[in-house]
């Protein structure tokens, strides 16, 4: 999917093929996304990425403090001074077993490399991750990551912010509705995945989710 483009968009990056020593495909990195999900991860790498010149004009650098996630760093600098532009096609490969640093696959993984960079991101952009957080896009993406996580109480904050700035996202009815689901609230989760299914009434995900919600509430009963 491609991003409609702006005039305001300084950065433009598009998707990486990871690769292992023997050249099989692992993965890719580069996706569509929003600023708040930098709080979790980098949506891009130095590699498939282009900046405007006008950036470093404005004061964008890699911060030199980071042995680890200076590019995750730079990119959270950048975003504070521009939106990003998408563009969802392969432009180069990642040899992720090659380098020392461990952050990459194989030969170059060691688990627990980046937490303290990441922590050390997290409290230098605070102000701009806090703004963030109140987009109904960050909402959605922090409800559904805590739900994934089993953190239903902060899943139900989240989802239920972004229902208020969007009462009728079809994501938002479904993922709030499921969040009550896994809360106990079974009659909360049928009326907001019905009115998701009623907006979208062909969808199989949908209506397997509206089943669900009425199993639970039939067995409380």
């Amino acid at each position: 999917m491609r991003a409609t483009r702006s005039l305001d968009e300084r950065v433009v990056y598009s998707v990486t093929r990871v690769i292992d020593d023997a050249g099989n495909t692992l993965g890719h990195c580069g996706f569509a996304g929003f600023h708040g999900a930098f709080y979790y991860q980098s949506r891009t790498i130095p590699v498939d990425t282009l900046f405007q010149r006008s950036l470093a004009d404005d004061g964008a650098r890699f911060d030199l403090s980071f042995d680890l996630l200076e590019d995750h760093d730079f990119f959270v600098n950048l975003a504070v001074r521009t939106p990003f532009r998408f563009v969802d096609e392969v432009t180069n490969i990642w040899h992720a077993g090659a380098g020392e640093s461990g952050t990459g696959f194989g030969h170059n993984e060691r688990p627990g490399t980046l937490e303290p960079y990441l922590e050390k991101l997290r409290a230098k952009w605070s102000g701009a991750f806090s703004r963030w957080t109140n987009t109904p896009e960050t909402l959605l993406f922090l409800g559904q990551h805590n739900l994934r996580l089993g953190d239903t109480a902060h899943a139900l904050l989240y989802l239920e912010q972004a229902l208020k700035l969007l009462p009728d996202d079809i994501n938002a009815l479904n993922l709030c509705g499921m969040a009550h689901l896994q809360a106990g609230d079974a009659t909360r989760a049928e009326a907001l995945i019905g009115r998701a299914l009623a907006r979208l009434p062909d969808h199989a995900g949908l209506a397997a989710n509206l089943a669900l919600a009425r199993e639970a509430r039939s067995r409380a009963n």
